[in-house]
């Protein structure tokens, strides 16, 4: 029995360390997907109502998962000030969808991260012709 209580004291706290070190891992992965599941939903939409309106349905897309507004997201404390989404137009070539995270900071086991321009995700945009201009 003791010799059980003492392993059990020392693996007790590892095990613990190892979930939120899995759970930091998870959410980081989490992020890259919602950025690159939103640029590949910006890439397909069309631009409708306008630019400004797209840019914000893309950033629901990347908080919520869906276009429309939510109550919260799919990662805690994510909001879609933090998504950063661009249209760049380059010379002699299609126009790309640029999405990307600033300013959210993660908390992790040790400490916090903050994301500053990663992750991010860039696909041609296919969605309408008015993003030529």
């Amino acid at each position: 029995m003791l010799e059980a209580a003492l392993v059990l004291a020392l693996l007790a706290p590892l095990a613990v360390l190892a979930g939120r070190y899995a759970w930091g891992v998870y959410q980081v992965d989490t992020l890259h997907s919602l950025v690159d599941e939103a640029a590949r939903f910006g890439a397909a939409a069309p631009l409708g109502e306008g630019e400004e309106s797209w840019r914000q349905a893309v950033r629901r897309q990347a908080v919520c998962g869906k276009p429309e507004p939510c109550a919260s997201g799919r990662l805690p404390g994510l909001r879609e000030s933090n998504i950063r989404v661009e249209l760049v137009r380059g010379a002699g070539s299609p126009p790309m969808v640029e999405v990307a995270v600033e300013g959210f900071t993660l908390a992790t086991p040790a400490g916090g991260r903050t994301f500053q321009g990663k992750p991010l995700a860039r696909f041609p945009y296919a969605g309408s012709p008015a993003a030529e201009r």
